[in-house]
């Protein structure tokens, strides 16, 4: 079962306010418990809120020794952070059509390989009935890197979003 389906783990956040050398917030929520440390030293803020989980929920601890998961994470930045755009959708455009041509425009915009972009985009109907799409890209590397961080904390990145995007993440 993937790790984002487990109602039993705590569910981790990581802020990035600003800049990468700037402060980053992380959040752990479980069972409607919230915790949270802001600073700039990512392992330490995450050993710190382990440490608070593991008084906070004690049989989750007592599994987690027995059986180490790892846990989900979203990765939050500032809209300013990644590059976003909308336009005009073909009518007989399926959702590969979308993501192809979503994907040329956005390597267009930013001067960028098509394979160096991660991407996200949403369709939508505007008020003249006619398909939409809103993109957000940002280099694969930068999402990579974030990755690689996470993995080293026994963290698993679901999802990487922008502030604005937050309220979405209620499922998660």
């Amino acid at each position: 079962m993937p790790s984002l389906l487990r109602p039993s783990a705590p569910r981790w956040a990581i802020y990035a306010l600003g800049a990468p050398s700037d402060l980053l917030t992380v959040v752990v929520v479980k069972d409607g418990l919230v915790l949270s440390q802001t600073g700039k030293d990512l392992p330490w803020l995450v050993a710190e809120l382990v440490r608070e989980c593991k008084l906070a929920w004690p049989q989750w601890a007592r599994r987690q020794s027995l059986k180490p998961q790892t846990m989900a994470a979203a990765w939050i930045v500032s809209d300013d952070q990644l590059f976003g755009f909308e336009w005009p959708c073909s009518p007989i455009w399926g959702p590969l059509d979308i993501e192809a041509e979503s994907r040329l425009e956005a390597s267009a915009q930013m001067q960028l390989p098509p394979a160096q972009l991660a991407l996200s985009y949403e369709v939508y109907r505007s008020t003249e009935r006619a398909l939409s799409v809103k993109v957000n890209v940002c280099q694969q590397s930068k999402v990579d890197a974030c990755i690689m961080q996470l993995q080293a904390l026994d963290l698993q990145l679901q999802v990487f979003t922008t502030q604005s995007q937050v309220a979405g993440l209620a499922a998660f």
